[in-house]
C-alpha cells in the first residue's frame, strides 16, 4: 500500500516537474519573444521618431513654400500693377507720339502745299497783267513752242522787279518769300528770283501744253540758243569762287532738266546733265556735266568739297542734301512724310 502511494506520488512529482520545465521553457520563450518584440517596438518607435522628424521638416518646408507662394503672389500682383501702369504710360506715350506725328505730317503737307501753290503764277491774281505780257512777248509757237528766258527777265524788269536782300525788305536774315510777297515787294533775293522765274516759266510751259505741244516740242532758249530740257526748278549751292559768274559763292539759280524731279534719291542722276540759268538776267550760266564750279554728291557719298549743290525746289517739295546725320543723303518733305507713315504703321502693328 505504502509502495503504491509512493509510486503515485513519484509519478505526480515527475509530471509536475515536467509541467514546470515546460512552463519554464515557455516562459523563457515568451521572455525571449518579449525581448524581440520590445526591440522591434523600440525600432518602430525610432523609425516613428525619424518619420515624425521628417514630417515636421516637411511641414516646415510646406510652410516656407506657402510663405514663398504668398510672397510671389504679392510680387506678381505688384508686378502686374506696375506692368499695367507702365503699359498705360507706354500707351499714353504712343498716343502722344502719334499725335506729334500727325501734327508733323500736317505741317509737312502744308509745306508741300506751299511749294505746289507757289510753283505757278497762274495761282495768283496779282500776276494777271504779267501773265498776259509773258504770253504775248515770251512765247514763240510754230512747229514747236519756244519759251524765251531772257524775255521773262525783261518782263520782270518792266514791272520793276529788283534784287533786294531780306534784311532790306523784312529785317530778317534769310527766308523764302511767297509769290504774293515777291510781287508786293517788287523783287527779292536770289532764291526769291529763282522761285518767281520758275513760276513764270511754268505758266508759259502750261500754255504750251494747252496748245497741244508735247514735252519734246517745248523748248526754252536764251541768247538765241535752245536748251533741250523743259523742266525747271530753283536750285541753290555754293559755287567755287574761281571763275564764278555770280557775285556770291552761295547762290540760287534755276536748273533745266530733261525729266522732272520727284524723288530725292533721283536728284544726282537727273541734275548731272542739267543746264543752269541765272534768273536775274535770264542768261545761260553753265552745264552741270561740264563744270568744276559746283558738284552734286550722291546719297551716302561723303562730300569732299565745299562747292556743292545743297537745295532743289521741286513743284511740290523742298529737297536738301542732308549731311549732318548717320545717313548722308538727299531728303525732302515727301521722304519725311513716308518715314512718318512707316513709323505710324510700325507703332500700330506693335
Amino acid at each position: 500500500m505504502k509502495k503504491t502511494i509512493y509510486v503515485t506520488l513519484s509519478v505526480i512529482i515527475a509530471v509536475l516537474l515536467i509541467i514546470t520545465v515546460v512552463l519554464a521553457i515557455k516562459l523563457v520563450q515568451q521572455q525571449s519573444s518579449l525581448q524581440v518584440q520590445k526591440k522591434q517596438i523600440e525600432q518602430y518607435n525610432q523609425s516613428l521618431g525619424i518619420l515624425q522628424t521628417n514630417y515636421n521638416a516637411l511641414l516646415r518646408k510646406v510652410e516656407l513654400l506657402n510663405q514663398d507662394n504668398s510672397n510671389l503672389t504679392s510680387q506678381n500682383q505688384k508686378l502686374a500693377a506696375d506692368t499695367q501702369m507702365q503699359n498705360e504710360q507706354i500707351n499714353r506715350n504712343i498716343d502722344d507720339i502719334m499725335d506729334r506725328l500727325t501734327d508733323f505730317e500736317t505741317t509737312i503737307k502744308a509745306s508741300m502745299d506751299w511749294f505746289k501753290n507757289n510753283n505757278n503764277i497762274a495761282n495768283f491774281d496779282e500776276y494777271k497783267e504779267m501773265q498776259q505780257e509773258l504770253k504775248e512777248k515770251c512765247l514763240v509757237m510754230n512747229d514747236s513752242c519756244y519759251i524765251d528766258l531772257e524775255c521773262i527777265y525783261e518782263v520782270n524788269k518792266h514791272h520793276f522787279f529788283t534784287y533786294q536782300t531780306d534784311k532790306e525788305t523784312a529785317q530778317k536774315d534769310d527766308f523764302l518769300r511767297n509769290l504774293s510777297s515777291i510781287y508786293r515787294k517788287k523783287g527779292g533775293d536770289c532764291e526769291d528770283f529763282a522761285l518767281v522765274f520758275t513760276a513764270e516759266y511754268n505758266f508759259l510751259r502750261d500754255e504750251c501744253v494747252k496748245q497741244g505741244f508735247e514735252k519734246e516740242k517745248i523748248i526754252p532758249f536764251t541768247e538765241d540758243n535752245p536748251i533741250g530740257m523743259s523742266y525747271m526748278q530753283p536750285v541753290c549751292g555754293i559755287f567755287n569762287p574761281e571763275n564764278n559768274p555770280f557775285s556770291y559763292s552761295g547762290h540760287c539759280v534755276v536748273a533745266l532738266t530733261e525729266n522732272p524731279i520727284i524723288y530725292a534719291r533721283s536728284i544726282p542722276r537727273i541734275m548731272r546733265d542739267a543746264v543752269l540759268v541765272e534768273p536775274q538776267i535770264g542768261e545761260y550760266v553753265l552745264d552741270m556735266n561740264d563744270t568744276d564750279l559746283i558738284t552734286i554728291f550722291k546719297d551716302n557719298e561723303l562730300p569732299d568739297s565745299l562747292y556743292r549743290l545743297y537745295t532743289v525746289i521741286t513743284p511740290d517739295d523742298l529737297k536738301i542734301y542732308y549731311e549732318y546725320s548717320t545717313q548722308i543723303r538727299w531728303e525732302g518733305y515727301s521722304e519725311f512724310l513716308e518715314e512718318s507713315n512707316s513709323l505710324k504703321k510700325l507703332i500700330n502693328s506693335g
